[in-house]
């Protein structure tokens, strides 16, 4: 695909989430080749912005000119994130009623403090729960949920007090299925330990936040200047941009609601690493014609958190990539990270604690250990295969992260 053909999808893309831009959707939609049409379908897919997609071309009367096959995908997408939002919503209500009961206040992330900036909420998928809990009380919830049988049978507790503290040096988070099918995440922090050995914003998230009705029931949610940071960080640190189109239309709708004072967000936490996430995150929403005022005042004023041109094309490559890294590209992404390298002794020779955390069992065995050996020659082998196909990626540079990483 050239750029000429990769433009029109982003120029399509970007009307559909700002649905203001003067673009001629229908002529555009009709230039594009069959190939490059399926490319465009699979981005409304694979970044679950399906409901937005069928909001839009509702609108405009443009259902004849999508494909039907297509459109239809979309409306399932569409309708099964709006049976999953309802679950969601009778899953918290259930969850804040057990976490009030044993004296527990945790702050709920992400979707949950997005849902009530939309117009409607169901145009705001709902992947999972995502609750932040302080680390002393992580063990606490998770045993909570386990108690009162709120959990799928399958979903056996392998956390103690223990092992929990190794568990939360490793991961930010416990992820569990209740009987619904519904996934929860429990936090212990905002950012990844892979990032940060101490994450640098959670213990604000518990100063600077404020109680709201969701759907008749109280909970916490960040402060809109927090859902915003958290929103920005994922964006750029956490996940790489990687098929989080959505999160564009997260800030559109913020910005609709409230007054954003950018210069203030970017200087809120004094870590240049945090500092940087949320200037490369708006220099990428300002690139794909988001509405970020003030912004070439706060270039100019915070210029040594902004990134170059480069890097942001960079951003915006990852951001519609929709293919899935091979094995190669994960093994020397991780090679890159000293905290990897340093790793590797415990990765030939597993703690306890390391399969427990990694098949979620009571108690590490034999089998335990085969299986995991048996996993890591699979990756090996399968890196082995890929090398030549993907040798571009031997002497490959992620420039995004080595950016992000540099203290100046």
């Amino acid at each position: 695909m050239n750029e000429l053909q990769h433009s029109r999808i982003y120029n399509l893309i970007q009307e559909i989430i700002y649905n203001g831009n003067n673009l001629d959707f229908a002529s555009l939609y009709k230039e594009l080749k069959i190939g490059d049409k399926e490319y465009f379908h699979k981005i409304i897919l694979e970044n679950k912005i399906a409901p937005s997609f069928i909001d839009y071309i509702n609108n405009k009367d443009y259902t004849d000119l999508i494909f039907k096959n297509f459109y239809e995908r979309c409306k399932i997408q569409a309708r099964r994130y709006q049976i999953h939002s309802l679950q969601v919503v009778k899953e918290v209500r259930e969850i804040n009623n057990i976490f009030a009961k044993e004296g527990l206040k945790p702050i709920y992330l992400k979707g949950i403090a997005l849902q009530k900036e939309y117009e409607d909420s169901s145009l705001r998928p709902m992947v999972d729960i995502d609750i932040l809990f302080k680390q002393e009380e992580l063990l606490k919830a998770y045993e909570a949920l386990h108690k009162n049988n709120f959990l799928d049978s399958k979903q056996k507790q392998y956390l103690d007090k223990n092992n929990i503290d190794d568990f939360c040096r490793r991961y930010h988070h416990i992820y569990i299925i209740t009987k619904n099918n519904i996934s929860i995440e429990l936090h212990h922090r905002v950012t990844k330990p892979a990032d940060f050995i101490n994450c640098p914003i959670s213990k604000s998230f518990f100063d600077d936040f404020c109680t709201t009705d969701y759907f008749n029931e109280r909970v916490n949610i960040p402060s809109i200047e927090n859902t915003i940071i958290h929103l920005l960080c994922h964006f750029s640190i956490n996940s790489s941009f990687k098929k989080l189109l959505r999160t564009l239309i997260d800030i559109k709708c913020i910005n609709l609601n409230h007054e954003i004072k950018w210069k203030e967000i970017i200087l809120k936490y004094d870590d240049v690493k945090i500092r940087k996430g949320i200037s490369l995150s708006l220099e990428l929403i300002n690139l794909n014609k988001g509405s970020i005022q003030n912004l070439d005042s706060a270039r100019t004023v915070l210029y040594k958190y902004f990134p170059k041109k480069e890097l942001v094309q960079e951003a915006q490559h990852k951001l519609y990539d929709i293919s899935s890294p091979n094995s190669v590209e994960i093994f020397l992404d991780r090679l890159r990270n000293p905290k990897y390298l340093m790793a590797v002794a415990g990765m030939l020779i597993p703690s306890k604690n390391m399969l427990k955390f990694r098949y979620k069992i009571r108690k590490s065995n034999f089998r335990s250990y085969v299986k995991y050996y048996n996993e890591q020659f699979g990756k090996i082998l399968s890196v082995f295969l890929n090398i030549k196909k993907s040798s571009r990626y031997l002497w490959h540079t992620n420039n995004l992260k080595n950016w992000l990483n540099k203290d100046k």
